[in-house]
């Protein structure tokens, strides 16, 4: 690991006038940049040596202020957040301690402890406090939130494979790249790309230019068309029963509405469960089937409701009758196939690496098509 330092030079590992810059375990400061491959970090990380004196980090401190060497501002391409580098951009806390030879982390030091103490000529490592939280280099942002939370910390250290400190992860950091996240999650779940302009660098809305949203909204809806035309198909095979039969017609977007406004609630309460952690991968079985039982249920009240609707408005005849049956099988059978396809999807999607937030659309048109096809087959099967 490389690590930025000042006021140390090499052979005696005591700090100097200048700033300089030295190796693993020494006194210094993680670079902004050490960050990892998940999660973002701005905030440098100030590190010590563990028989590193009390007096000694309070002069290399001191020093560290004096050269304002930190006092500049750059911009993390990736999410386009302004970054405020430098170890005094917010009010310093914790000094991380390093196994001298190796680099490896072993505690912090409060920066309260230093200025209490009253014998200056104590080494840092009398003064050690565990870390409460570590959190991994490949740990994700969500991994990372569901910890800190659990943990009840603000702040923590991120470590690699071999334990060595390349940067602490804040509670503000985690919220604005959240904030990133859910906002992409957003667009994911509408079927679009990215609501990001890759040219400004900008999400606002306002702020992306008129033809990147048509880039980004077009190729998507392109594609749930083609997809959405099987349902013409559907229509087409079944032409002359639906001309026999004009109610089949009339309530067919009931039908599909229905049905897909039950899969999105499903999708919705997957693909929330899988970000949050509390639905997990081995947990398939179980949550497919909660949600089937679910869609039974809501499919005897929905059923029921349409029944009543179909029949009281359609003359209470006995066609009105068959009709009124027909809808209400129809869409039960509808509903309880949406919440299964709903839910199944986010969890596939999970399964084999993609977004889960992108299974909301295409359940949306899926049980478009479904709806149609199950209203046709159960009219042919009752009304001939």
């Amino acid at each position: 690991m490389t690590s930025s330092t000042a006021g140390t030079p090499a052979g005696n590992g005591k700090p100097s006038s200048s700033p300089a810059r030295t190796m693993v375990g020494g006194i210094g400061v993680v670079p902004l940049g050490a960050n990892s491959r998940k999660l973002k970090m701005r905030r440098e990380a100030m590190t010590v040596p563990a028989d590193y004196s009390i007096q000694e980090c309070v002069d290399f401190l001191r020093s560290m202020r004096d050269s304002d060497i930190h006092d500049q501002t750059v911009s993390d391409s990736e999410s386009s957040v302004p970054v405020k580098a430098g170890i005094w951009s917010e009010p310093l806390a914790n000094l991380y301690v390093l196994e001298s030879s190796s680099g490896s982390l072993l505690g912090y030091v409060h920066i309260e402890d230093l200025l209490l103490a009253k014998d200056r000529s104590r080494a840092m490592v009398t003064m050690l406090r565990p870390c409460q939280l570590l959190l991994q280099e490949v740990d994700s942002l969500e991994s990372a939130a569901r910890k800190m939370r659990s943990s009840n910390v603000t702040i923590a250290p991120v470590v690699d494979d071999e334990n060595r400190i390349i940067g602490v992860l804040t509670a503000d950091d985690l919220v604005q790249e959240m904030e990133l996240e859910a906002s992409e999650e957003f667009y994911r779940f509408g079927g679009v790309s990215s609501g990001l302009d890759q040219d400004t660098g900008s999400e606002a809305y306002l702020d992306v230019p008129v033809l990147t949203f048509v880039k980004k909204r077009t190729m998507w809806l392109c594609g749930l068309l083609l997809l959405q035309s099987l349902s013409s198909v559907v229509l087409r095979n079944y032409q002359p029963l639906i001309e026999a039969n004009v109610i089949l017609a009339i309530f067919l977007t009931t039908v599909s509405g229905t049905g897909g406004n039950a899969g999105n609630q499903s999708s919705a309460l997957i693909i929330r469960g899988l970000a949050t952690g509390e639905i997990t991968r081995d947990m398939g079985k179980s949550v497919l089937l909660r949600e089937v039982l679910v869609g039974f249920l809501m499919s005897a009240v929905l059923g029921l409701v349409a029944f009543m609707r179909v029949f009281f408005t359609s003359g209470m005849t006995l066609q009105a009758l068959g009709s009124a049956l027909t809808i209400s099988f129809a869409l039960m059978i509808t509903v309880v196939f949406s919440t299964f396809f709903g839910s199944a999807m986010p969890l596939l999607f999970e399964r084999i690496g993609v977004d889960p937030a992108w299974a909301g659309s295409v359940c949306s048109v899926c049980v478009d098509i479904a709806g149609a096809l199950i209203l046709c087959q159960t009219a042919a099967a009752m009304l001939r």
